[in-house]
């Protein structure tokens, strides 16, 4: 992207990493910090993508003072473009090294961005979590929050998490409390303004607060060093740890839920941080249990030391995103950094994506380090990257990946043996009105035909051909697709009777697509892609 624009290109290379069949997208187009470029502003080193509007942090800007940070505020346009819309930075009277942005919440019209290091009423290092709200086109500040009176070196705003009424907030480093203890914090939001209701700590739970999750079910998930705990009572006053679990090193510096599957972050795993992983937890109805560990793939356990696999990660539908801002790529025999994707298939996450700033340039930038997806658009910040001969000024490269939930695979492979997919690009927004449905791995150069239907089936072989029909009843045909390098493209028109007339893209509507097309294998015949699901927003 250019100073005030953004185009979304990707160029794709295939590779093979040591026993990983993984493909390497490369980005092309990026993000560039907007104004004066500076010294190590590591731009980049958080990202956070929510609908049309994009927040990325430049970590030590020197905005307001010596690495107070900055957050540039981009907006999607109608032609898809993001353009740029307004810096964030704190007041010019801020003193001491603030960071703000270091952690990045969006939700709805809320943006929350942390100061962890931020220096209020005079105490060092207490740091402060800053509310703003979407008015007018821009991000007007709305409150700051911050811990109480007297304290100090508290890291506060370290993580939180927000579900539209309630707000909880880690400082993971409350000397209130004792060295290194951490603690909790519960604010409500009454009359547009955020209410500090509960402060919650414990002396066993050291850096309590460096990752916080909601579970949806009343409960709250805490990371500090080295350990994850579930609390339960997160709404009322009697907070209790239900379990705790822990690991080696550094332990939930991020956390996602799957279902009933808990994926937490432990970016320097092992006693020697050797390695990177996620931890991969089972959530009880009371309790949880560990399970698994997740690696970068093709490596193995004590390989490539310090590779941050699992600093920052997010997951979309079937699908995990996992930043490694210091990984050994072995095409280029250099340290250079990547983000790497998962697909969800049945109980396992299969590598699928290995992402790269730019082909050969083997050089370290950090790429990983922030990384965040809405839609089809992944964007992976590079905080390290040089830019016109100027150390750590930080980039963030823009990826596109399909979306969706893949309801089935196909029966059987086609004539290239392949098993072709289909996947939703855009938007799942219905509001925006930009979805479009592509084909992967379609033999020839005839056309495909697009069907859609309102509910899916377990699956039904063709009676003449070799595909299986995933959807359900009321089967349509919604579109035509002249296939391309394997690619047919469905762009899907709202003024379509069939879409105008139903309310199969309304918001919160799940719809069922999935493509025909002709094949030989070796007779004449006929084949169908797997079916996706797609959920409207």
């Amino acid at each position: 992207m250019s100073k005030s624009s953004l185009t979304l290109l990707v160029w794709v290379f295939l590779s093979s990493w040591a026993s990983a069949q993984v493909t390497t997208l490369v980005g092309s187009e990026t993000i560039r910090p907007v104004g004066n470029l500076d010294l190590y502003d590591r731009h980049g080193w958080q990202v956070e993508l929510d609908g049309d509007r994009l927040a990325v942090t430049s970590r030590a800007d020197d905005a307001a003072s010596l690495n107070s940070g900055s957050v540039s505020i981009f907006q999607r346009r109608q032609d898809g473009v993001f353009a740029f819309c307004q810096k964030i930075a704190l007041p010019s009277s801020a003193t001491g090294l603030a960071y703000i942005g270091t952690r990045l919440l969006m939700y709805d019209d809320w943006l929350f961005v942390s100061a962890f290091n931020y220096t209020v009423s005079g105490a060092p290092c207490n740091g402060a979590l800053l509310a703003y709200r979407w008015v007018g086109g821009c991000y007007a500040h709305h409150q700051t929050l911050a811990p109480p009176s007297g304290s100090q070196y508290c890291a506060f705003g370290s993580h939180c998490d927000f579900d539209g009424e309630y707000l909880f907030v880690g400082a993971s480093i409350d000397a209130e409390f004792g060295f290194n203890h951490g603690s909790l914090y519960r604010y409500c939001l009454r009359g547009g303004i955020f209410e500090l209701q509960h402060r919650f700590y414990d002396t066993n739970l050291s850096y309590i607060g460096q990752g916080l999750k909601l579970t949806g079910d009343g409960r709250l998930l805490a990371g500090g060093n080295s350990k994850v705990a579930l609390l339960s009572g997160v709404y009322s006053s009697n907070w209790v740890v239900e379990e705790v679990i822990y690991g080696e090193s550094v332990l939930a510096e991020d956390i996602e839920i799957y279902g009933d599957e808990i994926l937490i972050g432990s970016p320097r795993f092992g006693t020697s941080l050797i390695k990177g992983a996620v931890a991969i937890l089972d959530l009880h109805p009371v309790g949880m249990s560990f399970r698994e560990f997740l690696y970068a793939p093709g490596q193995t356990v004590g390989s490539n030391v310090g590779d941050d696999f699992g600093s920052t990660f997010e997951i979309q539908g079937d699908w995990l995103f996992v930043g490694a801002h210091a990984a050994f790529d072995p095409a280029q025999n250099a340290v250079t950094g990547a983000a790497f994707v998962f697909e969800r298939v049945g109980n396992t996450w299969e590598p699928r994506y290995r992402l790269l700033s730019a082909p050969g340039m083997g050089n370290f930038d950090g790429m990983g380090k922030g990384i965040t997806v809405d839609g089809s658009r992944l964007i992976v910040g590079a905080p390290y990257t040089f830019v016109n001969g100027l150390a750590q000024v930080g980039l963030s490269y823009v990826f596109e990946i399909g979306f969706g939930n893949t309801v089935c695979t196909p029966l059987t492979p086609n004539s290239l043996g392949e098993t072709p997919r289909l996947r939703a690009y855009g938007s799942n927004n219905a509001a925006m009105q930009d979805l479009e449905l592509r084909t992967e791995g379609v033999p020839g150069n005839g056309l495909a035909v697009l069907l859609a239907a309102s509910t899916a089936s377990a699956g039904m072989p063709m009676a003449h051909g070799d595909g299986q029909l995933c959807l359900g009843s009321q089967v349509r045909r919604l579109a035509l697709g002249q296939v391309s390098m394997g690619v047919a493209r469905f762009p899907i028109s709202w003024q379509h009777p069939l879409i105008s007339s139903t309310a199969w893209l309304d918001a919160g509507t799940t719809t069922y697509f999935q493509a025909w097309y002709r094949d030989s294998n070796p007779q004449p015949t006929s084949n169908l892609t797997g079916a996706v699901a797609v959920l409207m927003e």
